[in-house]
């Protein structure tokens, strides 16, 4: 059998050291895998050339098969058992290389060095056995979360339509990945930077050098905070062992780049997303009968989530552990770090027992320019030169010409318009603007850079539980996956629409928008809408004294395209100007409305996923003004008015309109209206 005759099916697209891949191949192996997961299968056809993985699809087909045939056999427990075999098997590499995390090994033998590294390669080849097999048990598992809450939902008699929003409250971790950690707690020391009128000016006048040499003396506790950063995330620097550790210009680099948006604000709304989503998962669980096999279930598949990237960051965060061990090596052998992972684990023992040392030398160099691996029916042979693969051509690019809609499936609702970013690698993610839209085949931890500026993410590929899906949860950002052909239709600067809640992309002609704003005082809407035009000039803002000159009661018609809306502003409440309460009341009984027709209208048709903000005047002076008055013929029913403000409140925050206090306030009305043009 010839590789060409093999049908690949590309597994992730992206730069692996041949160490790496070492570990990745040998743990593919039918004695590897049963021994480490369970399963009775391997993956004995795999190619490596450029930058593409990839493995016989006819193998992957024959491991679904037999996962789903264990799983429709004795159900819930496959997965459990997997899951805990998974974990368990992380905790051994990292309790191992722990071990070794501060040693020493200046005064080992090379023997024992040997020793110890056979040691770590075995731990990182049984845990390779997990790689794969993880993809292939999420596939089945996505199809076995169907059948269960299907299942459940007949015994239940829940509305059928509930099942998409009942995966995705399923569907959080409970507890969050390494990279949103990392995004987190920068945006935490972000955050106390811009809380200190003396750090922020140090941060925004002072260069990289600068503040390396001041930092510690003039704002000690942020230093300690980035000492402690590093320490814990320096390790994703390193990921595929290939380059070095995050250092500390590049974490100044990025907090830099973080400090020019108000991070307590995103920091809020990040936080804010995380306990709407836990709270929606506590829900899902509660409707479906709360029992201890459904606690199972909620608990297996959050597991699954966090496994998702964890079990790949264990071969990162263990290599760094085990730094000094591959330090101390590269300096018997008088060889660089770069070279040395550009070796096997075979290879570089035999360096150490002093066996071929120019070949394997010489080998190192030539696979940083260029190498290949196939593996036929278990066999692995490398090679120092690319092979010649036949480009796909398969792909018609004119499927999207504007006005086209490119489908896939929303796991993460909102609407978003911007310039496309194609991301194929962590460069590709570094030299993203804020607010492109990325379009990759699909996201992973060392694109985190641009996803943390992406204003939406659509992939070619993935499911629920796949890393674009997590992410973009987690940081509330409209994500479109499984589009199939989204890196080949479009191309960088392409203008296009996410609409994150219908699962749809479409390409816009408009490099704008028009920006819509709902209000029936004269005065007050004069203001806002000269606030608007003046900060963005490149939108067109219109004036509506009500949402039925927008479109119709079935939102289908109007006088402008809802594709073209990019916000729409609505009033809540107009408190000034009212003689007594009853009229007050209605005032805010008529703006109420307001919010329910254009939410209600805007669900069932096209204006579904265009972001809504509501502006107040004097909302901070309303209770304080209404509690002063002692006129008892004008204030018979204080308590109805305050009733009917904190119900309207709540109204907003239940549908997740964003809601902006005072009107006489530029800084805050230009915050809300900014993170929703995003």
């Amino acid at each position: 059998m010839k590789w060409q005759d093999i049908q690949w099916v590309t597994a992730v697209e992206r730069k692996h050291t041949p160490l790496f891949l070492d570990f990745l191949f040998n743990g593919q192996s039918v004695e590897r895998i049963q021994e480490n997961t369970d399963y009775e299968f391997c993956f004995s056809n795999i190619l490596k050339n450029r930058l593409r993985l990839a493995y016989d699809s006819m193998e992957i087909e024959i491991s679904r098969k037999y996962i789903r045939g264990l799983w429709q056999k004795n159900g819930l427990g496959v997965f459990l058992n997997f899951a805990n075999r998974c974990l368990d098997s992380c905790a051994r590499c990292i309790d191992f290389s722990k071990e070794y995390k501060n040693c020493d090994f200046s005064s080992y033998s090379r023997e024992s060095l040997c020793d110890i590294l056979s040691d770590y390669v075995g731990h990182m080849t049984n845990h390779a056995a997990f790689l794969q097999t993880m993809i292939v048990t999420q596939f089945e598992l996505e199809d076995f979360i169907r059948f269960y809450v299907e299942a459940l939902l007949d015994e239940l008699s829940i509305d059928q339509e509930k099942l998409e929003s009942i995966k995705a409250g399923l569907s959080i971790p409970e507890k969050q990945p390494h990279e949103i950690q990392n995004a987190i707690r920068l945006l935490e020391i972000a955050k106390k930077i811009q809380d200190s009128d003396l750090y922020a000016s140090l941060f925004r006048t002072g260069n990289t050098e600068d503040l390396l040499a001041n930092a510690p003396t003039e704002c000690p506790d942020i230093w300690s905070m980035l000492q402690d950063y590093k320490e814990e995330f320096g390790w994703m620097g390193r990921m595929y062992y290939d380059k070095e550790p995050i250092s500390l210009p590049s974490i100044l680099e990025r907090l830099k780049n973080l400090l020019t948006e108000d991070c307590s604000y995103k920091l809020d709304q990040t936080r804010k997303n995380r306990e709407e989503h836990l709270s929606r998962r506590h829900d899902v669980v509660k409707m479906l009968g709360g029992t201890d096999e459904i606690d199972k279930f909620a608990e297996l598949i959050s597991n699954y989530l966090f496994m998702r990237t964890y079990r790949l960051d264990v071969f990162f965060i263990s290599h760094e552990n085990m730094i000094n061990l591959f330090s101390e090596i590269c300096s018997r052998l008088n060889v660089k770090y770069r070279d040395l992972v550009f070796l096997r684990s075979d290879e570089i023992l035999s360096l150490m027992k002093g066996e071929d040392v120019h070949r394997l030398k010489e080998n190192a160099r030539l696979r940083q320019e260029s190498f290949s691996v196939i593996v036929l029916s278990g066999e692995i042979t490398w090679a120092d030169k690319y092979l010649d693969e036949e480009s796909d051509d398969s792909v018609d690019t004119t499927i999207c010409s504007n006005g086209s809609v490119l489908t896939g499936v929303s796991v993460s609702k909102g609407f978003s318009r911007g310039q496309v970013r194609i991301v194929l690698s962590e460069e590709d993610a570094m030299n993203m603007e804020r607010d492109e839209v990325m379009v990759t085949t699909m996201t992973l931890p060392s694109l985190m850079l641009g996803v943390e500026k992406a204003s939406g993410i659509v992939t070619n590929e993935g499911g629920m539980l796949c890393h674009a899906a997590i992410v973009s949860r987690e940081f509330g950002i409209p994500c479109v996956i499984d589009t199939k052909d989204a890196t080949s239709v479009y191309s960088n600067g392409d203008w296009i629409l996410v609409d994150a809640y219908n699962g749809a992309v479409r390409r816009t002609n408009s490099k704008t928008g028009t920006i819509v704003v709902v209000d029936d005082s004269d005065t007050d809407r004069k203001q806002t809408v000269d606030l608007l035009k003046a900060s963005f000039p490149q939108y067109d803002v219109r004036h509506y004294t009500s949402p039925k000159n927008i479109f119709d009661e079935q939102g289908k018609k109007g006088d402008l395209d809802p594709d073209d809306i990019a916000l729409i502003l609505t009033d809540v409440y107009i408190l000034g100007g009212y003689s007594n309460v009853k009229q007050l009341a209605r005032q805010i009984k008529r703006s109420k409305n307001n919010l329910f027709q254009l939410f209600h209208m805007g669900r069932s048709s096209r204006f579904q996923g265009i972001p809504i903000v509501a502006y107040s005047k004097f909302v901070e002076r309303f209770k304080s003004t209404i509690e002063q008055r002692t006129d008892s013929k004008n204030c018979t029913d204080n308590s109805f008015v305050i009733k009917e403000l904190e119900n309207t409140k709540d109204f907003l925050r239940n549908k997740g309109i964003s809601l902006v206090s005072k009107i006489d306030s530029p800084e805050v009305l230009m915050r809300a209206v900014c993170s929703e043009l995003r």
